[in-house]
């Protein structure tokens, strides 16, 4: 049985200070202590912090809005040291921040606890009244290095994601989606892999880590 005490406390601003600019901002804090019924317990002491700007360009054709992103989640670089700093996202929903692939979806676990830096931008456009655009590319590296083997691993990969979304003018509670995500891995890519770890790449002498890629469609039927 876990043992378990955890506090988060952060905070959330936004705003638009100027025309067309907007922002977000968030940093919050977990404390407290945990540990396994076998084991000593430890404290807990780790962070998030994000910043993500936009800005739209309103008097172009289609209104693009370009935007860019830093997510910062801490992890632990020694899990032995008796303090445990890998920030636990809890029940949040990670989908619609780490990449739609969904390699992010349970931190600490998906890192194995070395957090996580996402770094990225994003590109709207609405080129006609019914169709809208959007493309996100992403750059992960750990927050906490992994060692194996005597090399130190930080750089995950880079993902793309594409989105194509049609609302037809005749038809106001129907939309249609298509998506599309590559998953490009690099040299700690491996470490941290589905079923890993393994970090065997390019970079360590061993064979590359081959791209993945997720697509989907669907239909949405809404009614207001």
């Amino acid at each position: 049985m876990l043992g378990r005490d955890r506090l988060t406390t952060g905070a959330y601003l936004k705003g638009s200070p100027l025309a067309g600019l907007s922002y977000e901002a968030e940093f919050y804090y977990q404390a407290g202590r945990i540990a396994p019924s076998t084991a000593t317990r430890v404290s807990i002491a780790a962070l998030l912090a994000g910043l993500r700007l936009n800005y739209t360009f309103g008097a172009l054709p289609g209104k693009p809005q370009l935007g860019g992103f830093f997510d910062y989640l801490s992890g632990d670089h020694d899990p032995a040291s008796g303090t445990l700093r890998c920030f636990d996202t809890l029940f949040a929903t990670n989908h619609k921040f780490y990449g739609f692939a969904d390699f992010f979806l349970n931190i600490p676990a998906d890192t194995q606890g070395r957090g996580l830096i996402d770094v990225g931008g994003r590109l709207t456009l609405r080129p006609l009244p019914a169709l809208h655009l959007l493309l996100d590319v992403h750059d992960f590296q750990l927050a906490a290095p992994i060692a194996v083997d005597g090399r130190r691993w930080r750089h995950v990969g880079q993902e793309v994601d594409l989105v194509v979304t049609y609302e037809p003018a005749l038809a106001h509670h129907l939309s249609v989606q298509a998506g599309l995500s590559g998953v490009f891995p690099q040299q700690a890519g491996g470490c941290v892999a589905r079923g890993g770890p393994d970090c065997r790449t390019r970079a360590s002498g061993g064979p590359a880590l081959d791209p993945e890629w997720f697509a989907y469609t669907m239909i949405n039927l809404a009614f207001n």
